[in-house]
């Protein structure tokens, strides 16, 4: 789904001490090599389809195990009261990155991904298209994934982001009609 901007921040915080306090407490094994093998990528299956824990794209979605040890994030994802797709923790280990790339997939003609960001660094850079940002702990954003993207951890820490994936809902609209405008 196409966005006016590279990025838009929306107006909208959450605890980012929370957050992270429920992703620490997640076992080891809850974490899984990125898909496409990239080295230092990880992440966590929080929905999917059935609840399985894997990178499916299609099927009927569903809390896994892990989504229902985080009350903090089920309440988030309540809040924000969208219509989830596949969402996970993604993390990006130190000197790692994710290459450039845009999601062509037909899955994303209808769904829009939000970043909110639970550990990083001030090394962790996002660009897409010519714009680079550093999304801090707790902040929630979108970006166009029609456009050319990559994420970089030039930090000596681990950073992992809630990303989930929305087809989207009335208030979500009103925050990036707001994110757009700047009010």
């Amino acid at each position: 789904m196409r966005v006016s901007k590279p990025f838009l921040q929306l107006p909208i915080r959450f605890c980012a001490e929370t957050l992270a306090r429920e992703v620490q407490s997640l076992p080891p094994e809850a974490w899984t090599p990125h898909p496409q093998g990239y080295p230092g990528n990880d992440a966590v299956a929080l929905v999917s389809p059935d609840g399985a824990i894997n990178d499916d794209l299609a099927g009927e979605m569903a809390a896994t195990q892990y989504l229902r040890a985080c009350p903090y994030i089920m309440d988030l994802m309540a809040e924000l009261g969208s219509v989830w797709g596949r969402s996970r923790l993604m993390g990006l280990g130190p000197g790692a990155e994710v290459p450039l790339h845009v999601d062509v997939h037909y899955y994303w003609r209808t769904h829009l991904r939000i970043h909110i960001p639970v550990i990083t660094n001030p090394n962790v850079r996002f660009t897409c298209d010519e714009e680079t940002v550093h999304m801090a702990p707790g902040e929630c954003w979108t970006f166009d994934s029609f456009r050319h993207h990559r994420v970089e951890n030039g930090g000596a820490e681990k950073r992992v982001h809630l990303v989930l994936d929305t087809v989207g809902n009335d208030r979500l609209w009103d925050m990036l009609q707001q994110a757009e405008s700047g009010t």
